[in-house]
């Protein structure tokens, strides 16, 4: 038969025995992706968020008709550099289309394989 735990605290001159109550510590929720919305330049009408895998930025949503789709992106494409300039989350691409962009060189991970997209505003 095993023991239960304990430990014994002196206090005031008195020895308490305590049985502390051991259970698994509570499992996390994995919080919700940060998914963005970019609204203008060469990915505009795309939603974004980080990638499961910590590596670039996923497309979640191209809408149709929009430079972006036009220009080959899918959902499920991860956005790894633009502009030769890398991307690891979503806070990095934002902050990389800050600067106006009429064009852009996207690379993707798509199923494994690196491809390039090439982005134009002015085909739109």
């Amino acid at each position: 038969m095993q023991s239960k735990p304990s430990f014994q605290i002196d206090r005031a001159s008195r020895r308490i025995e305590a049985f502390p109550e051991v259970s698994a510590a509570p499992v996390a929720e994995p919080a919700a992706p940060r998914t963005i919305h970019i609204s203008r330049g060469p990915l505009a009408d795309v939603e974004m968020a980080n990638s499961p895998d910590g590596l670039g930025a996923r497309v979640v949503v191209v809408a149709e008709g929009s430079v972006a789709a036009q220009a080959g992106l899918q959902p499920d494409d991860v956005i790894v550099a633009v502009d030769r300039q890398p991307v690891t989350d979503v806070g990095q691409l934002l902050a990389i289309l800050v600067k106006e962009h009429a064009r852009a060189l996207v690379t993707v991970v798509r199923n494994g394989h690196r491809l390039f997209v090439a982005a134009d505003v002015q085909t739109q």
